[in-house]
């Protein structure tokens, strides 16, 4: 019972993460005014905002107008709720479980942020890396120093790859926002989760970029949306990817 209330309470923070997917690009208030259908601006029935379920009942049509709903609501919903669960599967009733929830639903938004609007906000960074340095001295998912190490590292590489190309093409090959997202996530893996990271976002991002060329759809690769996974990936399987990777 206890697993089906931590998914429950994922599919609830999924949903609230689908405003902050809407809104806060928008410069909107995630507080006012309350959940509506952005096709008729009419409030949604209680009935209306289950998450997942209500898309199903449905069938992915505002109840009033006919606005078809984005299939990313329900994704997002599913996604944080197993992500959560999981989270809860690897550390038990712990803060643990709630810290690196949170961390999981802020890498969540921001890869979906970053997947439609090329964007990765500074709000979400600020917030993510307050929580994380206060769990460093407070919940102690790392040591203090291997999270600052992490930040450093983080923000560092992907700082140094910033100047690399600035420097041989005189262009931008990435925005600052992937350098800060970075420096929050290797706050909460440590240096060598930071790395990890890069690893599996890298090779994401070779295969997304392959086949989106071969659909003639650009070249441009939301790196964000490729850290956002990877990281999850490390906070789940830091020990196993590990093993893996010094066994080779």
């Amino acid at each position: 019972m206890l697993e089906f209330f931590v998914f429950l309470w994922g599919l609830a923070m999924g949903s609230f993460g689908n405003v902050l997917i809407y809104r806060l690009p928008r410069g909107e208030s995630i507080v006012s005014p309350p959940s509506h259908c952005p096709g008729c601006n009419v409030l949604i029935k209680p009935r209306d905002n289950i998450p997942v379920l209500s898309y199903i009942l449905l069938k992915g049509r505002c109840r009033e107008c006919g606005w078809k709903i984005p299939a990313r609501y329900p994704v997002v919903e599913l996604l944080t709720g197993l992500v959560f669960l999981a989270v809860f599967m690897k550390y038990g009733m712990s803060w643990l479980t709630v810290y690196y929830a949170a961390f999981a639903m802020i890498m969540i938004v921001q890869g979906f942020i970053d997947g439609e609007h090329f964007l990765l906000l500074d709000s979400l960074n600020i917030a993510g890396g307050f929580m994380g340095i206060a769990g460093l001295f407070f919940i102690g998912g790392l040591d203090w120093r291997e999270g600052l190490g992490g930040a450093v590292a983080g923000g560092g590489m992907l700082g140094l790859v910033y100047l690399l190309i600035w420097g041989l093409f005189r262009k931008k090959g990435m925005g600052l926002g992937d350098i800060k997202t970075a420096a929050v996530a290797g706050i909460f893996l440590g240096p060598l989760g930071v790395i990890f990271m890069f690893i599996f976002a890298a090779a994401a991002g070779i295969l997304f970029g392959l086949v989106k060329m071969a659909m003639g759809k650009g070249r441009l690769i939301p790196f964000g949306a490729m850290m956002a996974p990877a990281a999850i990936a490390v906070v789940l399987f830091r020990e196993g990817l590990m093993g893996w990777i010094f066994g080779l």
